[in-house]
């Protein structure tokens, strides 16, 4: 069986040295099916991430072991840019300006995060928990989808065979929600 990496949104990432923070996004060539870059969020500063490239992963399953010291980590593009809008001016007073942030993401590529809501081909079925990729070429081999509600949550491994788009913000299937519920 081929080597997997399990990324899971929210998980532990920790450098050679220690802990640097949690996984915040994963960055995705749309065209190719293939991971290039993890959005690590650094501990203590909300919306603050590094954009890793994703061949220093070493290992993923319940947290994510990168090959690298936390000090390569904090020189790692910044994952995120803010931007002041200077003539903004909130209604009812408060600032003259208001700050913009965007999330940094390669040209090209898309990012995907559990926000992401996953389309089969007969409506709406659940949202991204995280992708399982190839170890060597980081292309992806399964969406792990999380179905159901409440304390009735589960995450269903459907084949990336079964992915026909995937943009900022949805994923789609080929598939109907029956046959994604006959995968459970």
């Amino acid at each position: 069986m081929a080597n997997l990496l399990r990324l899971i949104g929210g998980s532990e990432v920790h450098c050679t040295d220690g802990h640097c923070g949690s996984l915040a996004r994963l960055v995705i060539e749309p065209d190719t099916k293939t991971v290039s870059h993890l959005a690590v969020e650094v501990p203590g500063f909300t919306g603050a991430s590094r954009l890793v490239p994703i061949d220093l992963v070493r290992e993923a399953g319940d947290a994510v072991l990168l090959g690298c010291t936390r000090a390569d980590f904090g020189a790692f593009e910044h994952g995120e840019e803010t931007h002041v809008a200077p003539e903004y001016v909130i209604r009812g007073g408060g600032l003259p300006f208001a700050y913009l942030t965007l999330d940094r993401v390669p040209a090209g590529d898309v990012e995907v995060s559990g926000e992401e809501g996953i389309e089969a081909t007969d409506g709406h079925i659940g949202h991204l928990r995280g992708l399982q990729v190839d170890a060597i070429g980081f292309e992806i081999t399964d969406v792990l989808l999380e179905i159901g509600h409440l304390s009735g949550k589960r995450t269903v491994e459907v084949p990336a065979s079964a992915i026909t788009q995937i943009s900022g913000d949805e994923m789609k299937l080929s598939m109907s929600k029956a046959q994604v519920a006959d995968l459970v």
